[in-house]
């Protein structure tokens, strides 16, 4: 897992209590040392009550709600988010996930702000 938004491993947002970080996360079947890459996107309140207007309204595509970001909490969101998935092949894995991470091949547009 990594994100553009944090270059180093190590780096921490300015607030991590207010907000949003992009990730990517590298997946691939048991036993293939490739993978393809999916998006998530980490937001937390204060970010979301800073970016919606009063009369607003926004759908959370592909987004996990954390009070504060950390990076072990959203890593162990994103394991949690794939642990629950069921599937008998890759393909439906990919089905199934892309539903809640955007797939790097999706035909979908991917999110903005």
């Amino acid at each position: 897992m990594d994100s553009l938004d944090l270059p180093a491993r190590d780096q921490e947002p300015s607030d991590p209590a207010n907000c949003r970080v992009e990730t990517t996360i590298r997946v691939g079947p048991v036993g293939d040392d490739g993978g393809d890459d999916f998006t998530l996107f980490f937001v937390t309140p204060a970010w979301l009550a800073q970016n919606i207007a009063p009369d607003d309204f926004r759908l959370l595509n592909y987004t996990v709600v954390l009070p504060s970001f950390r990076w072990a909490v959203a890593e162990r969101a994103a394991r949690a988010l794939i642990a629950s998935i069921e599937a008998g092949s890759w393909e439906a894995f990919v089905e199934k996930f892309s539903r809640l991470a955007y797939w790097e091949y999706s035909t979908a547009v991917p999110p903005s702000q």
